[in-house]
């Protein structure tokens, strides 16, 4: 009997934490921008890059700012958040100063290259 009552805790317990990663919003509203951006980027098309720039930096502001879930290296995932937000600033600031198309790929495909670094580092366990 103790061992089903233990069983049933640790199972709770699991559920409960994968829960809470499910829920990291900020995460999964940063990666829906990304994903939608950095698709028309890689094929050339970068208006919606420099369109989305300003949103990008506010949204990985939100994603620094937010609370990391349980389970997960906090200390590594801030670095890489910070990195994320200096790599939208640079976004951003690249397309207020009007740089060329090759520059503008060149950002957003390092934002997006952090952003999967970040992804990595969840071990695919807020999907």
């Amino acid at each position: 009997m103790m061992k089903k009552i233990a069983l049933f805790a640790l199972l709770l317990a699991s559920l409960s934490l994968h829960a809470q990663k499910q829920q990291w919003k900020p995460f999964h509203e940063f990666r829906n921008l990304i994903d939608q951006t950095y698709e028309t980027a890689a094929k050339g098309q970068l208006q919606p890059a420099k369109d989305s720039a300003i949103v990008l930096t506010a949204k990985a502001k939100e994603l620094q700012a937010s609370a990391i879930p349980p389970g997960y290296d906090a200390r590594t995932l801030k670095s890489l958040l910070k990195k994320l937000v200096k790599d939208t600033e640079a976004l951003q600031s690249g397309v207020r100063k009007s740089k060329d198309d090759t520059d503008i790929k060149t950002l957003i495909t390092q934002v997006n290259a952090t952003f999967q670094q970040i992804q990595a580092k969840c071990n695919d366990q807020l999907w």
